[in-house]
């Protein structure tokens, strides 16, 4: 009987064993299934964060970009009006020049006519009596 007894304590703390390894399996393999699943939310989180980041920088490129295409169109405009501005003032300058040449011929034209009639007596003037 003592056997039996030695026997069915043995057989019961052998299933005992079994039942916490068994229950230990199962703690192992949720807390491996709980790891991997909180892994893959990291993961995920991660990848969301650096999509987020990238389009970030992306946008920051093409603002970049925009701002810097503006600039050089706003440079381009005032080249083009400092262009238009120096033929405009270059034409203002040769007329000017032109209008000074031309006041010049009249005047030297009225002071050589003013010489001419100085030289040559003048139809209106008095003759003088000729001696006889």
């Amino acid at each position: 009987m003592e056997i039996a007894r030695s026997r069915q304590r043995a057989e019961v703390a052998t299933e005992r064993a079994q039942r916490e390894q068994a229950a230990e399996g199962a703690q192992i393999a949720a807390k491996q299934s709980t790891d991997a699943a909180r892994i893959r939310s990291e993961q995920s989180i991660e990848q969301e964060r650096i999509g987020k980041e990238r389009a970030i920088q992306s946008s920051e490129i093409e603002r970049r970009m925009a701002v810097e295409l503006a600039e050089q169109q706003r440079a381009i405009a005032v080249a083009r009006e400092s262009e238009a501005q120096s033929v405009a003032q270059a034409a203002a300058d040769t007329a000017r020049a032109a209008a000074v040449a031309a006041e010049e011929k009249v005047f030297t034209a009225r002071e050589v006519e003013m010489a001419e009639r100085k030289k040559t007596p003048s139809s209106t003037a008095p003759r003088a009596a000729k001696p006889s």
